[in-house]
């Protein structure tokens, strides 16, 4: 099976119709998908909607959970996050179906489990783990795999030749490259994992979407290669 893995499209329609694109090429059998599909840009529900059609599984990330009520919004960060001013366009379906996402998945393989998360193993929907952790045990010999996103920023790392750990990054808002998003595609065949990026064109920061997008955001958005 072939699968490809992505998180963190934030409502961020531009950037996630160009990594479907880019996923199609790939002929994968199905998409899992890590979580938050909402929060600082407003096409969180064409993300949904789209996601639905094409089949994928979805995990619930932090910001899902803060629609919920299951963890705090912080008014401060919300004026970024804009996820009250979302709401609004939300109606009970909508979080019924994100009330039913789950937290994980576990793939079972021959070559052993597979482990997919927001966050972290230790908090799977608000934990950040980033490659140079030297705080965390990285040590997780039940799975062959764990695949996570949240920091939005990608790596992929393999621990003591046993398990191997990888943070998909952002298709959405990537946090050191701003115009560089990134997924995986799995291949439990032969256990391949390739780590796919690719750099948007400026043309498409031109569309009339990225007008209405908060300023902060925005930063991020316009990091480049440093040279």
């Amino acid at each position: 099976m072939r699968y490809a893995i992505c998180s963190d499209a934030h409502g961020n329609r531009i950037f996630y119709d160009l990594c479907m694109n880019k996923i199609e090429s790939y002929c994968v059998d199905r998409i899992i998908y890590l979580g938050d599909i909402f929060g600082y840009m407003d096409e969180g529900l064409y993300i949904k909607r789209d996601l639905i059609n094409r089949g994928a599984l979805v995990l619930k990330g932090n910001h899902e959970a803060m629609l919920l009520g299951e963890l705090p919004i912080d008014s401060e960060k919300d004026k970024i996050y804009g996820l009250k001013s979302q709401m609004i366009d939300m109606n009970k379906e909508d979080f019924e179906w994100i009330k039913k996402l789950p937290e994980e998945y576990e793939l079972e393989t021959s070559e052993g489990k597979i482990f997919f998360i927001h966050g972290s193993a230790e908090n799977h929907i608000n934990g950040y783990l980033y490659e140079d952790d030297e705080s965390y045990g990285w040590n997780e010999p039940e799975y062959r795999m764990v695949f996570m996103g949240h920091t939005h920023r990608s790596f992929f790392k393999k621990v003591n030749n046993s398990t191997i750990f990888v943070n998909v990054g952002s298709i959405g808002l990537p946090r050191d490259i701003g115009n560089r998003p990134s997924f995986c595609i799995l291949d439990t065949s032969n256990m391949s994992v390739e780590m796919v990026n690719f750099l948007v064109d400026d043309v498409f920061f031109h569309d009339v979407f990225f007008q209405n997008v908060n300023n902060k955001v925005m930063e991020v958005l316009n990091r480049r290669w440093k040279k």
